[in-house]
C-alpha cells in the first residue's frame, strides 16, 4: 500500500512540472516500483509454471510493461526414463490418443510412437516427465 502511495505522489510532481528534478521523491517511488514489479513478475511466474507448456512472454508496448501466458511449443525432455512400455502406452491413451503402436525408447529416454487422434495419425511422445505431446505423422497429407 505504501509504494501506491509513494507512485500516486511521484505521479501528481511529474503532471505539475515533468521537466523539473523530481529528487528523494523519485527514489522512492522508483524503489516502490521495482518492489511491485518484482512481485508481480513472482506471481506470473508461478502462474506459468503450474500450468504445463504455458511460458510466460514480456514486452514493452507503448510504454507499459505487458505479461501474457502463451502456449509453448511441446519439446520432449530428456532423462532416464523409468517408464515402462505399459504405462508409457497408458499415459499417453489417457491424453486422448488411441490405437498407440510402434512404441520405443530412444537413446535421449524418451518413448516414440504412432497413435490416432480423432482421424489423423499422429507421431506420439512421452518424456521422463510424463509430458506427452504430438506432431503431425509425415506419411499422413
Amino acid at each position: 500500500m505504501a509504494e501506491n502511495v509513494k507512485l500516486r505522489r511521484l505521479e501528481r510532481q511529474l503532471s505539475r512540472d515533468p521537466l523539473s528534478p523530481v529528487g528523494a521523491v523519485t527514489n522512492e517511488a522508483l524503489h516502490a516500483a521495482t518492489l511491485m514489479v518484482g512481485r508481480l513478475l513472482a506471481s506470473l511466474r508461478q502462474a506459468a509454471f503450474d500450468r504445463p507448456l504455458t511460458t510466460l512472454f514480456l514486452s514493452c508496448e507503448a510504454g507499459y510493461l505487458v505479461a501474457r501466458l502463451g502456449r509453448r511449443r511441446a519439446v520432449p525432455a530428456r532423462g532416464a526414463n523409468s517408464f515402462t512400455m505399459g504405462e508409457a502406452r497408458r499415459r499417453i491413451e489417457k491424453n486422448g490418443f488411441h490405437g498407440v503402436r510402434d512404441l520405443a525408447k530412444d537413446n535421449d529416454g524418451i518413448w516414440r510412437g504412432r497413435a490416432q487422434k480423432g482421424d489423423n495419425t499422429v507421431n506420439v511422445w512421452l518424456d521422463y516427465r510424463g509430458n506427452v505431446g504430438e506432431s503431425r505423422y509425415k506419411g499422413q497429407q
